[in-house]
């Protein structure tokens, strides 16, 4: 009997061990794949040095277009982008953001603020990124747009 309780005992020990690593590791991945692209916005947001704000009418034409270098105007504008993750909105967009790196080369974002909508998304190594945005970031891209 004794013997028996024993085993039981185990066998419950192993299988909490068991469940313990598969939350910790459900965790892991978890925070891994809600992620946004977090490295992805880090990224163009440290290596920008001409970013282009262009307002896009219905038909996708730029309407306005403001360019900023200056690297304080550059992360304000940047920061409209939060590193949390959106749902991947089937919307359309009325701002597109080139991000100009050192080497010359852009990482296009669209956006789209309209309220029910409002997100970024862009590709950064290969992989689309989807984002939720901020208001007050809105609200100074709405006014280098006008």
């Amino acid at each position: 009997m004794a013997h028996t309780i024993a085993g039981i005992s185990l066998y419950f020990q192993h299988n909490i061990q068991v469940m313990n690593r598969l939350i910790l590791f459900s965790g892991i991945l978890g925070v891994l794949l809600t992620s946004c692209g977090n490295e992805g916005i880090h990224h163009v947001r440290a290596h920008t040095k001409e970013l282009q704000v262009m307002r896009l009418d219905t038909l996708g034409n730029a309407t306005t277009v403001a360019v900023l270098t200056e690297r304080g105007e550059i992360r304000k504008a940047l920061s409209t982008i939060s590193s949390a993750e959106a749902p991947t909105y089937k919307c359309g967009y009325d701002y597109e953001l080139r991000c100009i790196n050192e080497q010359d080369k852009a990482v296009v974002i669209h956006l789209n603020s309209d309220e029910l909508c409002a997100h970024a998304s862009f590709l950064y190594k290969g992989e689309l990124n989807a984002c939720l945005l901020n208001k007050e970031g809105l609200e100074y891209l709405k006014g280098l747009s006008q």
